[in-house]
């Protein structure tokens, strides 16, 4: 076992590179022998003892990203042939990817990895906002809401270590569920400046560098006033990272195995269930990488399974709304607000309790507050 890796990040980049390797392939019937590999290495991670030293936050990230990459490897060398079904919509369309040289092809494996919502892609994911932006400018912007967002991380964590639920020692429901329901928000605020934080800049950089142009980085999240029920808030405010992966399960189970017609009313909810099961593993994988915790990797499904029975009431009221001549955009936006931030609050402490627990704060990486007023300091 000696000659394994032994940290989360060498056995993560192992994956990675075997995924790339395996997009990178020419179409061959051989391909799920390397997800077979991978799938090995995916375990090893899982289970086999780890020597990390990385902070809380990287380990999750890094068992994040193992997890997205075996849904990709899925979609990419199981269900899908890359090379024959996907393409960039920059790219000529009489040079065909699997004619290229190797080098040619493995960048753009590694871009449509990293490209997990298929911006500039023809599979990009619905409702993404695009930049108008020119070069220059769009490098300014990223910048400014990137210091706006490490700010803001600051504050929210500074206040985090001083609040007795968001610092772990009281469980999320000690003071009411109104109280309950503000530090849920807080925390969902936190992961949202987080992302934000990230993705500014990444764009800002890959972009003033020449490596990717604006139309590649449309912006992390929707608008906020879109989350006017749960499913718009899971469909167009949050990320979309993992809408492709997902969509693909979905579509595997509910249209090839089970063999339900493609937009019937069966197959449309399997998907949706199936797309936040496996949201739920995914994340509970992540979960357990860093926790090794049962009861925090139930909980992780125990959330996102609940987003889908949520999501169905939702479409049950709407559908009898409509039976009775009302129409659904016609509800006061302030009462479908408060209702998706009620819905948060009443089902994530199950999943966030944990993550607080062993420390995932997503702090900055400096506190620029408390270097200015030093006895705010978090750290």
């Amino acid at each position: 076992m000696g000659i394994l890796p032994q940290s989360t990040l060498s056995r993560v980049l192992l994956m990675l590179v075997t995924l790339t390797t395996g997009i990178a392939m020419k179409p061959s019937p051989y391909r799920g022998l390397l997800f077979l590999l991978m799938t090995l290495f995916y375990l090893y991670t899982l289970f086999a003892p780890s020597a990390d030293t990385q902070d809380p936050e990287m380990i999750y990230q890094m068992g994040l990203s193992a997890s997205i990459q075996m849904g990709q490897a899925f979609d990419f060398m199981i269900v899908n042939e890359p090379q024959l079904v996907l393409r960039r919509k920059d790219a000529d369309p009489k040079v065909h990817i699997s004619k290229q040289s190797l080098f040619s092809r493995l960048l753009w494996a590694t871009n449509l990895y990293i490209n997990s919502r298929g911006a500039n892609w023809n599979f990009e994911a619905p409702n993404l906002a695009h930049s108008t932006l020119p070069r220059p400018a769009f490098v300014v912007s990223r910048a400014k809401w990137a210091a706006f967002f490490l700010v803001a991380l600051d504050v929210l964590n500074i206040y985090a270590k001083r609040n007795p639920i968001l610092s772990g020692e009281v469980p999320f429901g000690t003071y009411g569920f109104g109280w309950q329901t503000w530090n849920v928000m807080v925390y969902w605020t936190t992961v949202y400046c987080y992302m934000q934080f990230a993705h500014c800049v990444l764009s800002s950089i890959t972009v003033m560098l020449g490596v990717s142009s604006v139309n590649d980085w449309p912006s992390w999240h929707g608008h906020p006033s879109t989350a006017v029920s749960i499913r718009k808030f899971w469909g167009t405010t949050w990320h979309q990272a993992l809408r492709r992966p997902l969509a693909t399960m979905g579509k595997f189970i509910a249209n090839d195995k089970l063999r339900y017609p493609k937009g019937s009313f069966v197959s449309s909810y399997i998907q949706l269930y199936v797309a936040f099961i496996m949201s739920g593993l995914i994340h509970a994988s992540a979960d357990w990488i860093l926790m090794k915790n049962l009861s925090s990797f139930k909980g992780n499904l125990l959330f996102y399974s609940s987003q889908a029975l949520v999501i169905s009431f939702e479409d049950a009221v709407v559908g009898f709304a409509n039976r009775l001549g009302m129409k659904a955009n016609k509800f006061p936006k302030v009462l479908l607000y408060v209702w998706v931030i009620v819905c948060l609050g009443f089902t994530s402490p199950v999943w966030f309790q944990h993550m607080i627990k062993v420390g995932l704060n997503f702090a900055p990486p400096v506190s620029v507050v408390g270097y200015l007023v030093p006895t705010l300091s978090y750290s």
